[in-house]
C-alpha cells in the first residue's frame, strides 16, 4: 500500500469514527448512554479531529486543497454545537446519592435535541466536503504523501494501546481481594 493509499484509507477510517461519535451525541441527546461521562469533552478530543491534525493538516498546508480548508473552518461549528450539548447532557447535570447522571428534563432533551439537528446538517456539508477531497487527494502526487512514514494509520494504532491494557501481575489476597500483594 502506497502513502497516499494508506492517507485515503486513514481518512475512510476517520469518517467511519465521526458516525460514531454522532451515534454517541444521538444518544447523549436521548438520555439513552450509559456511560454519557466518558463521552469527550469536546469535539478537539474526538477520533476525526485528531486524525485532521495528524494527518489532513500537512496537505492543507502544503498542497491545494480547498476541502479540507473548508473542514477545517466546520470544526469548530462542530465544537460550538456540541460543547452546547454536552453541557445540558452531561455538565449541568445533577447527580443522584449513588453517583449516576440524574435524568435529563424534557426541556434539556428538546433543547439538547436542537443542537443535535445542527450538528447533522453540519455532517452532512462534512460528508460532501470529504467526497471532494478524496478527489483533490486523487490528484495529488505520491511525493507529496511522504509524511505518511512517520504517521501510518493514527487511529488504528491508537486503538490497539486502548485494547490492550498493561497486564497486572498483582496478586491479591485476603475477603474479596482486600490486600494487594
Amino acid at each position: 500500500m502506497n502513502n497516499k493509499d494508506k492517507f485515503l484509507h486513514n481518512l475512510y477510517i476517520a469518517r467511519l469514527e465521526h458516525s460514531k461519535w454522532i451515534s454517541q451525541i444521538r444518544m447523549l441527546t436521548s438520555d439513552t448512554i450509559d456511560n454519557a461521562e466518558s463521552s469527550p469533552v469536546s469535539f478537539f478530543e474526538t477520533k476525526f479531529y485528531l486524525w485532521f491534525k495528524e494527518s489532513a493538516s500537512y496537505l492543507l498546508f502544503n498542497e491545494n486543497t480547498p476541502s479540507f480548508k473548508k473542514i477545517q473552518l466546520l470544526m469548530h461549528h462542530f465544537d460550538a454545537e456540541y460543547s452546547l450539548i454536552y453541557n445540558i447532557s452531561i455538565k449541568n447535570r445533577g447527580k443522584t446519592f449513588f453517583g449516576k447522571l440524574k435524568p435529563m428534563t424534557t426541556e434539556e432533551k428538546d433543547a439538547a435535541l436542537r443542537y443535535f439537528k445542527a450538528i447533522e446538517i453540519i455532517t452532512e456539508k462534512l460528508d460532501i466536503l470529504l467526497e471532494h477531497s478524496e478527489k483533490e487527494i486523487k490528484g495529488i502526487k505520491e511525493s507529496s504523501f511522504e509524511f505518511m512514514d512517520n504517521i501510518n494509520l493514527v487511529i488504528e494504532k491508537k486503538e490497539v494501546k486502548e485494547e490492550n491494557p498493561k497486564e497486572d501481575n498483582s496478586t491479591y489476597s485476603g475477603a474479596r481481594g482486600a490486600f494487594q500483594n
